[in-house]
């Protein structure tokens, strides 16, 4: 009896655990660096004006164009988070991001925000308590169209979960498809609503101490 025990156990570890850890190695990112101390939410996005070259940025065989139009750096805590899987646009930046940084990003105020993500949109709504008036929250939240560089930064993205404290590096752009713009990014924080979102080509993420380039 014990040794039927002992040959089905090793069957089990064989056909499902080794594929199942084998998996899990393949969709983790590598770090590339360390950072030390915590991320610190308290400060605003810094962005700043960019005229770079449009470039290539390929997807499944199908050659996208990317025209940077700003750099763009946010320390941010992540409240909700979608994937996107059915359409090329969706392989092209698969995950969105609803974060808040700021007065937004203390505890004592992010317990008193709640977000929805349907689509591509991300609405909010948050309960009396919250310490800060509606512009500041308005221009303190954001849903960002993130589309990673590389596939490293691609599975470091993935690997962001709710309620992580993270960094993001790269450029606000516009996105071509046939060479017609089919998105543009927000280059406001003040906005809200359609075309108000970030479309974030993400070159460096940082998740805790971990650095993905």
């Amino acid at each position: 009896m014990n040794k039927a025990i002992l040959i089905l156990s090793l069957f089990v570890v064989i056909v499902v655990c080794i594929p199942l850890l084998v998996y899990k190695a393949s969709t983790m990112p590598e770090p590339t660096g360390e950072a030390y101390g915590e991320i610190d939410t308290s400060s605003e996005p810094v962005q700043v004006s960019y005229t770079g070259q449009m470039f290539p940025h390929t997807v499944e065989n199908f050659q996208f164009e990317i025209e940077p139009v700003a750099t763009y750096t946010i320390s941010c805590v992540v409240i909700s988070k979608r994937y996107h899987t059915s359409t090329l646009e969706d392989r092209l930046s698969p995950v969105d991001l609803c974060v808040v940084w700021g007065a937004l990003s203390a505890p004592e105020n992010l317990e008193h925000i709640y977000s929805l993500q349907a689509g591509r949109w991300c609405s909010f709504r948050y309960t009396s308590e919250l310490t800060v008036d509606q512009s500041y929250i308005e221009s303190h939240i954001a849903n960002m169209h993130l589309i990673p560089a590389n596939e490293n930064v691609n599975k470091a993205v993935k690997s962001i979960k709710e309620g992580q404290k993270i960094y993001l590096e790269g450029y606000l752009v516009k996105v071509f498809k046939y060479g017609q713009c089919i998105w543009v990014s927000s280059l406001s924080r003040e906005d809200s609503g359609e075309g108000a979102c970030e479309v974030f080509y993400v070159t460096k993420v940082r998740i805790g101490t971990a650095v993905y380039e």
